[in-house]
C-alpha cells in the first residue's frame, strides 16, 4: 500500500509538472493582447508599425518597404520641383512678352511678334502636357517632357525603362511634334 501511495504522489507529481510546462510554454508563445488570436505564426514588430510573420520570406539585397518609400517620395519631388521650374520659367516668358503686347511705347511689329512668341510658347506648353499624359499612360510612371525648338527632352521616372518603351516614348513624341526620332532623347532619372 505505500507503494502505491509513492507512485499516485509521483504521477500526481508529473501532472502537476506537465500542466506547469504547458501554462509556460503557452505564456511565452501567445499572440500580444492587441492581436486576434487567428492560428497564424506569432507576429512581431519590424520597422516600426510594419507587422510581419516570423518565417515569413523576403528578398535579400533588395530594397526595404521603407527604402522604396523613400526612393518613391525622392522621385515625385524631383518631377514635381523639375515641373516647378518649367512652369515658373513659362510664366516669366508669358509675363514679358504680354509686357511688349501692353506697353504703348512698342510698335506694330513688336506687338505682331510678341502674340506670335506667345501663341507659340501656349502651344509647346499644351504639348508638353500631352506628351507626358500619354508616356505616363504608357509606362505607368510620371515624366517631364522639355521642348526646346528642334530638340525634345523627356526624363522618365526611374526604373521604367527598357528597349521597348524607349520605343515608345519616342514613337509619341514624334507623332506629337512631327519631329526626327534623332531629334528626340530619353533619359532615365536617377
Amino acid at each position: 500500500m505505500a507503494n502505491t501511495k509513492k507512485r499516485n504522489l509521483l504521477l500526481a507529481t508529473l501532472v502537476v509538472a506537465l500542466a506547469c510546462a504547458v501554462f509556460v510554454n503557452w505564456y511565452y508563445t501567445r499572440p500580444p493582447a492587441d492581436e486576434p488570436a487567428n492560428g497564424n505564426a506569432p507576429a512581431t514588430t519590424v520597422n516600426g508599425n510594419k507587422q510581419v510573420n516570423l518565417g515569413d520570406a523576403h528578398y535579400v539585397g533588395g530594397q526595404t518597404d521603407e527604402e522604396e518609400a523613400v526612393a518613391a517620395n525622392a522621385s515625385a519631388e524631383y518631377f514635381a520641383a523639375a515641373k516647378l521650374r518649367r512652369q515658373k520659367a513659362q510664366e516669366k516668358a508669358k509675363e514679358t512678352l504680354n509686357k511688349v503686347i501692353a506697353d504703348s511705347k512698342s510698335n506694330q511689329s513688336s506687338i505682331e511678334s510678341a502674340n506670335k512668341a506667345l501663341a507659340e510658347l501656349a502651344a509647346v506648353i499644351k504639348k508638353e502636357a500631352d506628351i507626358e499624359n500619354l508616356i505616363a499612360a504608357k509606362l505607368v510612371g510620371d515624366c517631364v517632357v522639355i521642348l526646346n525648338g528642334e530638340n525634345v527632352e523627356v526624363i522618365v521616372q526611374g526604373g521604367k525603362l527598357n528597349d521597348q518603351s524607349v520605343l515608345q516614348v519616342k514613337d509619341i513624341c514624334v507623332n506629337q511634334t512631327k519631329l526626327l526620332s534623332s531629334a528626340v532623347t530619353v533619359v532615365e532619372q536617377k
